[in-house]
């Protein structure tokens, strides 16, 4: 008796343990266009078991991912949830599958049956005639369109669904859930002589599995995508941009006018480029264009700081005595000029600029330097300017000697 009632608690948690639905996992995966996902799961259910792997490829032009199944064998999923009763029938037991009842269109070979195993019913849990088959493919993401086919093949060589991804969809999820597996009854040679004598092929399924898995999927898009229009447009300001700055350059190469009036004029020039070319405050992920948007920026900065000077050195009879000395104003002057010229060398791209920046800063300092001399420094105000200088021109040194 105590038999008996030990072999009956081991029953019933035998069929506890069957109504447990499989743990839920969770996989992360990524995909780009032109990149192949690969997920390969070992199920060894009987001595040749069954590889699955899980493919996933992105579209990224069309919007489209695509996922598929291949199996090492024969795999069959259903495309809705369906009960044992509705889709099977037999004398006996229901273990026959009827297409017809699926409720969605398939396409089947003539003169083939597919039966459950013994093994198979034996693992559902009871009342096993409710036994419900999971739809192969549920909880799919909101962002995530399914394409439904027309038809479904009952048995193809592998397990295909297409989804349209919404548009800025970088994060997408779906399950897999049941996946059956079918086994032809005969060996190959045996089902192709029935095949040849018109006779019923067998095939039976030998295993019903939930994958109950989870795939969340990132989406890595091309910034770039779509966006060469706007790279050819900024490409085209950039061609237009570099030509006014040549130009302007040109009026004024040296960077030192032979008078304040020629000095006026080019900043005149300089002030209507810049209300013409206004910089570009806009970002992007996509580097072609950010290296665009850089580029034409550099050349509203190069306009900005082209430099045009005038150096007025008074000749006058009262600045030629020594007694007076060199004017702070003149002393100031160049020191600001020179610390121009480093700022614009610093954003410079451009070689041929920076060298005749580099002369003219020399030139600044050969003459404050030869008039300092020549005239000397004969104030405070004077030694204060004189010092101010200094530090504008080792500052302008200690950048250039970097170059």
């Amino acid at each position: 008796m105590r038999h008996i009632f030990t072999t009956v608690l081991l029953m019933l948690a035998l069929c506890a343990a069957k109504a447990q639905p499989k743990e839920q996992q969770v996989k992360e995966a990524a995909v780009a266009d032109g990149n192949l996902f690969e997920d390969i799961v070992n199920i060894p259910f009987d001595d040749k078991g069954l590889d699955l792997t899980v493919h996933m490829t992105f579209d990224e032009v069309n919007n489209e991912l695509t996922l598929s199944l291949v199996g090492s064998r024969q795999l069959f999923v259903f495309q809705q949830d369906t009960q044992r009763k509705k889709a099977f029938t037999g004398f006996w037991s229901r273990r026959t599958l009827r297409p017809e009842r699926l409720g969605y269109a398939t396409l089947t070979e003539p003169k083939t049956k597919y039966k459950l195993t013994s093994a198979v019913v034996k693992s559902f849990s009871k009342p096993r005639k409710k036994h419900l088959f999971n739809k192969w493919l549920t909880s799919v993401s909101s962002n995530l369109t399914p394409v439904e086919a027309s038809v479904t093949q009952l048995t193809p060589d592998s397990i295909v669904q297409k989804f349209l991804v919404a548009p800025t969809a970088t994060k997408v999820s779906f399950t897999l859930r049941n996946i059956l597996v079918l086994d032809p009854k005969e060996e190959m040679a045996a089902a192709e002589e029935k095949r040849n004598k018109g006779k019923t092929l067998h095939h039976r399924f030998v295993l019903d599995n939930d994958l109950s898995t989870t795939y969340n999927v990132t989406i890595k898009r091309d910034p770039c995508l779509f966006m060469q229009p706007a790279i050819d447009s900024v490409n085209t300001k950039i061609a237009d941009i570099r030509g006014a700055y040549h130009r302007l350059r040109k009026s004024c190469s040296t960077g030192k006018a032979t008078s304040q009036t020629e000095v006026n004029i080019f900043n005149q020039h300089r002030q209507f480029l810049l209300s013409q070319y206004i910089p570009i405050a806009d970002s992007t992920h996509c580097g072609n264009l950010m290296k665009a948007y850089t580029a034409y920026n550099n050349y509203v900065d190069s306009i900005a700081n082209a430099p045009c000077i005038y150096i007025s050195i008074d000749n006058s009879p009262s600045a030629l005595s020594s007694s007076i000395g060199v004017s702070a104003e003149t002393m100031l002057s160049a020191a600001k000029r020179l610390d121009d010229i480093v700022a614009t060398i610093m954003v410079s791209q451009d070689a041929t600029e920076i060298r005749d920046l580099r002369n003219l800063g020399r030139d600044i300092m050969r003459i404050v330097n030869a008039n300092v001399s020549s005239k000397g420094l004969r104030n405070v105000e004077q030694r204060k300017a004189f010092s101010v200088f200094r530090k504008a021109e080792e500052y302008f040194l200690s950048v250039t000697m970097k170059l």
